[in-house]
């Protein structure tokens, strides 16, 4: 039963339905109603317009599927060519890359590299022993020494000066050579000893501070 509200308690200006009264059902939407106004031909004219069938409306209406865009690729329309360069330009050469070693030994690629300076000094190496004779002794037949000659100041002098120029030939620049003769050890009435030598030359080598020294036996002369 439709409830009717009393003529007293409606509003003044608004209008009410009359529920006893019966109206007309909203008609239903058909595809031929739709049709026209969603395809190419009603409307605006779009080149791009989907155009739809009565089929697909019907599936909208209810609600199952959206239409399916009909894609078709243009027959007479070319697809784009792959833009080529008008103005081809020649490709800039790379500078050479100097060869810089990473691996094996330096000298492989540099050539020989210097070695550092050894400052160690082997006397014996550079002069093992002292092949100038100096001085004459003169032995009796009785094996005593009857005279010793040829050994005044300065040809000791000129003795020392040519061993330290010897020296100084084969050692390092800066090396500072000291050569001294000892004293003779054969004199006047003294007896003779087989494989002793008259003077001994006591050498000295300075090098970057440290000294070296070696005595050395000095051959002479026996009459």
């Amino acid at each position: 039963m439709v409830y009717k509200l009393d003529d007293a308690d409606k509003l003044c200006g608004v209008a009410y339905i009359d529920w006893s009264k019966k109206y007309s059902p909203i008609p239903k939407a058909t595809c031929e109603m739709i049709q026209p106004k969603c395809s190419s031909g009603g409307g605006g004219s779009y080149d791009d317009a989907v155009e739809l069938k009565c089929e697909d409306l019907k599936k909208l209406i209810h609600g199952e599927e959206k239409p399916k865009e009909d894609v078709t690729t243009k027959e007479n329309e070319p697809s784009p060519s792959p833009k080529v360069d008008e103005n081809p330009t020649e490709p800039t050469p790379e500078p050479p890359v100097a060869d810089t070693p990473t691996e094996g030994n330096a000298s492989d690629h540099l050539g020989d590299v210097p070695s550092e300076d050894n400052s160690e000094v082997n006397l014996l190496e550079l002069m093992p022993t002292v092949e100038d004779k100096f001085s004459n002794v003169n032995f009796l037949a009785n094996n005593t020494v009857a005279s010793v000659t040829k050994d005044n100041p300065e040809e000791k002098e000129a003795f020392e000066n040519k061993i330290i120029t010897t020296l100084k030939s084969k050692l390092p620049e800066g090396a500072v050579v000291e050569a001294v003769l000892g004293e003779p050890y054969y004199k006047e009435g003294s007896e003779k000893v087989e494989g002793k030598t008259n003077y001994t030359l006591n050498v000295r080598v300075t090098l970057k501070g440290k000294v070296y020294e070696q005595e050395y036996n000095v051959p002479h002369e026996s009459t």
